[in-house]
């Protein structure tokens, strides 16, 4: 019966990380060297993300949205316009990544205001948040209708 419930557990573990949306695995999704310096356009080597951020509003599939050192500065304010309809993503992983801090600000102010959500998971380890964006994610945590299982802030600052 044991080995049958760590057979259990460990199936229902891999249809979650099945379910996690891991951009450091998507091709393109750093920004190209030539691009850094570039403020205006786009390139066709670059893989946009307001396409995905849009259908993430209404995502009921995935449970884990995770940018991990991909480099991308709007994946904090892009989370928060699909944060302030989405009911089922679970995990937010923000970690290492150089996302303005008014794009926290903005997704704390989205978790603040969506009821429904689900978020129990936070990681902004090594993320740039400033005392603003400290303070609007501290009210969304006050307003979460739940309990928030795991917070990672290590290194912020």
């Amino acid at each position: 019966v044991t080995a049958l419930a760590c057979g259990i557990r460990d199936v229902q573990e891999q249809r979650e990380s099945d379910r996690e949306l891991d951009f450091s695995q998507v091709p393109g999704i750093e920004k190209p060297a030539s691009l850094m310096n570039i403020t205006m356009g786009s390139s066709e080597d670059r893989f946009e993300l307001a396409p995905v951020f849009a259908a993430l509003k209404y995502n009921v599939f995935f449970h884990s949205v995770v940018f991990n050192n991909v480099g991308r500065r709007e994946a904090a304010s892009g989370l928060a316009t699909c944060m302030r309809t989405n009911r089922h993503l679970r995990k937010i992983v923000i970690a290492h990544e150089s996302s303005a801090s008014s794009g926290f600000v903005e997704l704390g102010q989205a978790l603040k205001e969506n009821k429904h959500h689900s978020v129990v998971s936070l990681d902004f380890s090594r993320s740039a948040l400033d005392d603003k964006a400290a303070q609007a994610l501290s009210e969304a945590f006050a307003a979460f209708p739940h309990g928030l299982l795991h917070l990672e802030l290590s290194e912020c600052g």
